[in-house]
């Protein structure tokens, strides 16, 4: 809706672990160049910290806070539960939406999934450079699989292609040896909301066998406009901790807060915005949620 524009990609090759770069983004002429930024890659030797959070449309005043604390942490990169922005199509959104994030994102990559207010919109795909690995050509960046340090992570779409992405996850999880693996994605398998239940039947039934047949550790989700951690679930059967997966809802970066109702796959769940801090290494993760504005 703001008219043709164009969207530039840069691909950095070769860079090494633990490295510090600075850059600048310019057009060529004398005077059309940016300040530096910097940013690190990740240190092999240290703790990888990374940032989830999600549901951040509706409120840019609270996404802001949100973003902004964020960055203190100085993660090596946040992922997203999806529902960036409250529609997908409207330029408008998301110029807004990355201006609250503008002292961030040239410095913290960001990785993204796709929620149902994103409309498979074409802006998306603009708006962000994903690792083009999923099953299909012509499904690229819609869902994509990244390795960082001890940890492998899923960015999976919830809208579209639920069963071609179980046999994705087959697939890149087969040979996969990471001491952790996560999936990522917007409509949760496992929730509590007063208003639309205990969660998604299709992600839960299509997804969650590949879950459990893979160790994924924990599945990151948003849609539901809280923070809620299940119980270890394995077989649609809560087990014991380490035998099943965690299902996390973190909805909770801008979006109106929704009203709880916890349930017996329920650990802990709490109505505030919020995003989770995790510290990995190859023998532990450490999570820690911080609610905002306190």
């Amino acid at each position: 809706n703001r008219g043709p524009y164009q969207a530039h990609e840069v691909t950095f090759a070769g860079l090494a672990p633990g490295a510090r770069y600075t850059y600048r983004i310019g057009d060529g002429s004398p005077d059309g160049w940016s300040a530096p930024y910097t940013f690190a890659l990740p240190d092999p030797d240290q703790p990888l910290r990374v940032i989830v959070l999600g549901d951040s449309r509706s409120d840019m005043e609270a996404w802001g806070d949100v973003i902004t604390a964020v960055a203190e942490h100085d993660p090596a990169f946040v992922v997203s539960t999806g529902d960036l922005i409250s529609d997908g199509r409207d330029m408008n959104d998301w110029n807004m939406w990355f201006e609250e994030a503008k002292d961030v994102f040239p410095r913290i990559p960001f990785m993204p999934t796709l929620g149902n207010h994103e409309n498979s919109s074409p802006n998306y795909i603009a708006s962000f450079a994903l690792p083009r690995n999923a099953s299909r050509e012509e499904w690229a960046e819609q869902f994509y699989c990244v390795d960082a340090g001890p940890s492998r992570w899923l960015g999976m779409n919830s809208e579209l292609h639920l069963g071609a992405q179980a046999g994705w996850l087959d697939t890149v999880l087969a040979d996969d040896s990471s001491p952790w693996v996560f999936a990522a994605f917007h409509r949760p398998a496992y929730s509590g909301s007063k208003s639309r239940g205990e969660g998604n039947l299709d992600i839960r039934r299509i997804w969650s066998p590949g879950f459990d047949a893979h160790g994924v550790a924990v599945a990151w989700q948003g849609h539901d406009h809280f923070y809620l951690r299940t119980k270890s679930i394995r077989g649609e059967e809560i087990v014991e901790d380490g035998a099943g997966t965690i299902y996390v809802t973190a909805g909770g970066a801008g979006a109106p807060l929704y009203d709880i109702e916890t349930n017996r796959w329920t650990e802990y769940a709490e109505k505030a915005y919020h995003y989770v801090v995790l510290d990995i290494t190859t023998e532990r993760v450490e999570a820690t949620v911080y609610r905002r504005p306190d």
